[in-house]
């Protein structure tokens, strides 16, 4: 996995970042759902944004992979401190290659995409990022990272479906 590489060139959080542990399943009314910890809500949103420093993620790797059909991917590896101090690793991958490095880089956080029956066969298709949210133990380790606030060590070997955005509640308030 791309997050394991990752890991072997790890460089630790800054003391001054922190992570809370709150989050919560967000639905943008247009079938999406993904985990966020509530934009523009909570106190820490504003602190992220504002002071890098702060923030308890940061993407640390990109790549791209080609399917047996084909299509192209881009993929992105975000590193996660925990409020328990443990450091994870998220691998996405999306569909969307034309969003491109650039658009990864510029976001503040890309938070992964959960289901909750909106998707089928039908409306998501045969692709890595739609298999990714139709696996039921992708969901099942999400739910549980929003539950108890810690990422699921088993959720570092499966791919997460992202939702991209540079809607201005995911880009960064400052660099």
């Amino acid at each position: 996995m791309p997050g394991d590489i990752a890991r072997l060139t790890g460089q630790p959080f800054p003391d001054t970042a922190y992570n809370t542990g709150r989050i919560y399943l967000q639905d943008d009314g247009q079938g999406f759902v993904y985990l966020t910890w509530g934009f523009g809500r909570d106190p820490e949103d504003t602190d992220y944004r504002t002071n890098p420093e702060t923030r308890p993620y940061r993407w640390v790797g990109f790549f791209s992979t080609t399917d047996d059909k084909g299509r192209n991917y881009l993929g992105a590896v975000q590193q996660w401190l925990n409020p328990s101090g443990k450091i994870s690793y998220l691998t996405y991958i999306s569909f969307s290659f034309e969003f491109g490095v650039a658009t990864w880089r510029q976001m503040a956080v890309g938070f992964p995409m959960v289901n909750t029956g909106f998707w089928t066969n039908e409306t998501c298709g045969e692709t890595y990022d739609c298999e990714a949210l139709f696996d039921e133990e992708t969901n099942a380790l999400l739910r549980s990272w929003q539950k108890t606030g810690e990422i699921p060590e088993e959720l570092e070997k499966n791919v997460l479906a992202p939702l991209i955005s540079t809607g201005p509640e995911f880009l960064p308030l400052t660099p």
